[in-house]
């Protein structure tokens, strides 16, 4: 079974422009850079501060970031549902009070538990309600021809996070030690965030009376009888072959991401580059992520998501497989670049195709109840990881069991059921 689907676009047809279109992707970028900034990318900076203050050793204090992606997945299939049925605005106002509140709660904690319910019940939750999920719909609701570019854009926030935050943090906690400085970035996000979201989030362009992509809505026709949204159901998603696919096919990758992420120093310094080369090397394929977030959404709008999407994912087996072959810090550079470049473009791409094969209005339900699919993906790939590390020595060899997830996602797109052109849209957007 498969949703109804909107029209493909026709990329030849004339695009108005929108006035309001600018600050969409200007408030997405900051849902993301916040989200993602202020709630994970500083968690490491704080880290052994933390576990030097509660007495605790760092295997326990690195629960918080389980806790954090256990949040996000259970959480998200609701918040998918909430945004089909609420304004937005109001979602990434909550979530901005709570991940406000829950920094300045951790900050001002006393005890253990007192600081995981404060960061896995509010800024976990925060971080869900104003971050990728809300932004990402924001996007899709207002672009359509030219969604995979706004998306790319408003996506490298995340990755922008990770190079705004933690120099900010660890200057914070050098001046003032680490509670003071998660107070002031918890307030921070609320002195900056709140009144930006409260004054640059439009839901729909309708609303303004445009159409996505920029053009003046048609007025209402006071003789046509209202048209009752029907909410797009749980099992009429689950029900849908292409919601299994992707769910699949981006959580074997993003699983696989995942390991590179958290396993990339050490493969560098086993390797022989210091620790500190090491991280200049995390944080060039983190900067390569903005440029292919941009990039490769503009060229998915002219190509098509899967062609790009395929690419990416050839790139990556290629580089992956070379890597592992014949190891050497010549060809790590260049696999950390293309990873970067290709990886870090793959959750926009994913959105995009998302809003292809759905309706504008299951955009949401569908990527909340997809995190719970690739959760034990994402969750299982890294400890596997870790144990055929400890099992055989070798980083290398860790690696290569992960070479089968880029050769198998991309034959698993195979299987989408893509829209015909002649679909006709379905009765409302």
């Amino acid at each position: 079974m498969s949703l109804p689907h909107a029209r493909p676009l026709d990329a030849a047809a004339p695009r108005a422009h929108s006035r309001y279109a600018p600050r969409i992707i200007a408030i997405a970028f900051l849902g993301h850079l916040f989200a993602v900034g202020s709630a994970l990318s500083i968690y490491g900076v704080f880290i052994e501060e933390v576990a030097a203050a509660f007495g605790i050793g760092m295997a326990a204090a690195a629960l918080g970031v389980p806790i954090y992606q256990a949040v996000n997945a259970g959480t998200a299939p609701f918040v998918g549902r909430l945004l089909a049925r609420v304004p937005i605005r109001r979602v990434m106002l909550t979530g901005a009070v709570l991940l406000c509140a829950g920094l300045v709660g951790v900050s001002r904690a006393g005890t253990v538990a007192q600081a995981a319910i404060a960061y896995g019940g509010l800024v976990g939750l925060g971080a869900v309600l104003m971050g990728a999920l809300p932004s990402s719909t924001l996007i899709a609701n207002w672009f359509a021809a030219r969604r995979g570019r706004a998306l790319g854009m408003a996506a490298a926030g995340t990755t922008a996070a990770s190079v705004v935050f933690p120099p900010l943090a660890a200057w914070l906690i050098a001046q003032h030690g680490w509670r003071q400085a998660l107070l002031m970035i918890g307030i921070g996000v609320g002195v900056l965030v709140i009144p930006l979201i409260a004054t640059l989030v439009i839901s729909r362009p309708e609303d303004v009376g445009e159409r996505p992509d920029g053009g003046l809505a048609p007025p209402p026709d006071p003789s046509a009888p209202p048209v009752a949204e029907t909410a797009i159901t749980t099992a009429e998603i689950m029900r849908d072959r292409n919601f299994w696919v992707m769910g699949v096919a981006f959580g074997l990758v993003f699983g696989a991401g995942s390991v590179v992420m958290l396993f990339l120093v050490p493969l560098a310094r086993e390797l022989g580059l210091s620790l500190e080369l090491g991280a200049l090397l995390l944080s060039m394929r983190s900067g390569m992520g903005v440029i292919g977030k941009v990039v490769l959404g503009s060229l998915s709008d002219r190509w098509g998501q899967r062609p790009v999407i395929w690419a990416s994912m050839g790139l990556q087996l290629v580089m992956w497989t070379a890597l592992v072959t014949f190891p050497s810090v010549r060809l790590l550079i260049v696999t950390s670049v293309v990873l970067g470049f290709t990886g870090g473009a793959l959750y926009p791409l994913r959105n995009a195709l998302i809003g292809e094969l759905f309706p504008r209005r299951a955009f949401a339900p569908v990527i909340g109840l997809l995190s719970l699919v690739q959760f034990p993906l994402a969750v299982l790939l890294v400890p596997l990881a870790g144990y055929l590390r400890d099992l055989t020595g070798s980083y290398v060899v860790s690696f290569s069991a992960f070479i089968p997830a880029y050769a198998i996602a991309p034959l698993l797109l195979l299987l989408l059921r893509m829209p015909g052109a002649g679909s006709e849209p379905e009765g409302r957007p």
